[in-house]
């Protein structure tokens, strides 16, 4: 009997764990809840942009993220979001490729903020924690953008 139960909990432990995710099942594993779910089209199929702070980013010709200056990414690979819980310190690009299955920490280093306090603009830094779920493609398999999920992230929290 013992042997039994042992075997038992062998195989239905890991089935627990894959069990573990959002309601869809399409975020790898990932809390989606406070997430946005959007379809970026690339350039060359409508180009749609994400606002980071008072600039943005989008998905180029060449399936990159890209973004005005101050805009940066590191590719954190396979990681989950939930995971990342400080800053990366190198593996900062101003272009990277759109990776399914990756997630990114994205930054705007030229962020400035209106203070009262002292009457004027200050500069700051605005993060977004992102994972792209899979590409976008049209009917004869061409990549047209991807799907993402994102949320804006405060790394002193």
């Amino acid at each position: 009997m013992p042997l039994f139960l042992l075997a038992a909990l062998t195989f239905l432990f890991p089935a627990c764990e894959k069990n573990n995710s959002s309601v869809d099942g399409s975020s790898g594993g990932e809390d989606t809840s406070g997430m946005i779910t959007l379809k970026m089209r690339n350039s060359e199929n409508g180009e749609t942009k994400i606002y980071i702070g008072n600039s943005c980013f989008w998905i180029n010709n060449a399936n990159n993220f890209c973004g005005y200056s101050g805009i940066e990414f590191c590719d954190m690979g396979t990681k989950k979001l939930s995971a990342i819980k400080t800053l990366p310190t190198s593996g900062w690009a101003r272009e990277v490729a759109v990776t399914p299955n990756h997630r990114y920490v994205i930054r705007n280093n030229n962020y400035s903020q209106w203070n009262s306090d002292i009457q004027g603009y200050e500069q700051k830094v605005a993060y977004l924690k992102l994972y792209v779920v899979d590409y976008t493609t049209n009917t004869s398999g061409g990549i047209i953008g991807a799907e993402v999920q994102y949320c804006e992230w405060n790394p002193e929290q």
